[in-house]
């Protein structure tokens, strides 16, 4: 399990969060919601261990992240960015190889090559494998990255141990079917005993895909539950100051928000 236990982080005099606690847990996808500024993205960068909490802890399998060697923990968990900036003409195949650059020695170049190609068939973006990297759209170097993440994190490397992604709004820039494509992807590694963490704005999107929902406000997890608990017309009235009827789903066990 990979957890952030009361934890507490500021920027420059401003507390950014506030005695969070949130766990992600493998098989299950973990949506995270809440308005601009609230503090999700610094959430994703203390479970990432880009940096430590002030107060609290993050640990994985209860041993505090700066405890772990950094190459293992590179094995174990992967984090995809808001912005993945490359301005060098890279091949897409290097870039998705870096996600592999924990494993080093660890299997042959060919069985490394072979997981970057499945993750980029995952993620279909595999008729992109002759093209450079900065003549991507958008949408396509969210793949591409999303690629590499998987490849660093691949569920057949030979360790048994769950692995997680952290994902910091991964369906932005893509169409509406890539964002419906990007979540099943998310699912299907769920499903396989990984753990997922995803930073989403959509709403409809969380409630579609995620088994929990993780409300964040003002730097506090103000509700955590799953979709059907946590989505209620009053707390997204307070929390993103929206007047909603949540409905049930047509087609899917799930509900469906709708602005009033």
């Amino acid at each position: 399990m990979l957890a952030v236990r009361s934890a507490s982080l500021g920027y420059g005099g401003r507390v950014a969060l506030h005695g969070v606690s949130l766990a992600v847990a493998p098989g299950e996808v973990l949506a995270v919601i809440g308005p601009n500024g609230a503090g999700k993205s610094t959430l994703l960068r203390l479970l990432s261990g880009e940096c430590e909490p002030e107060a609290g802890m993050v640990a994985l399998d209860d041993v505090p992240l700066h405890r772990w060697n950094a190459r293992v923990l590179a094995r174990r968990r992967a984090v995809l960015p808001q912005d993945s900036h490359l301005v060098f003409p890279v091949p897409v195949p290097e870039v998705v190889m870096l996600g592999r650059a924990p494993h080093a020695g660890r299997r042959s170049w060919a069985q490394d090559t072979a997981t970057a190609a499945a993750a980029l068939a995952e993620t279909g973006a595999a008729h992109l494998v002759a093209r450079v990297y900065t003549t991507l759209s958008g949408g396509e170097r969210q793949r591409v990255q999303l690629a590499r993440v998987l490849a660093q994190v691949w569920p057949d490397d030979g360790d048994p141990a769950p692995k997680y992604l952290l994902l910091d709004e991964p369906i932005a820039n893509l169409d509406p079917a890539q964002q419906h494509a990007t979540m099943r992807i998310v699912r299907r590694f769920a499903e396989r005993g990984g753990g997922v963490l995803a930073i989403v704005h959509d709403l409809n999107m969380a409630a579609m895909y995620a088994d929990r929902v993780g409300v964040i406000e003002a730097g506090r997890v103000v509700a955590l539950d799953t979709p059907t608990r946590v989505f209620t017309p009053e707390l997204v009235r307070r929390v993103f100051d929206l007047d909603v009827s949540v409905l049930p789903h047509p087609a899917r066990d799930c509900v469906q928000m709708l602005p009033a």
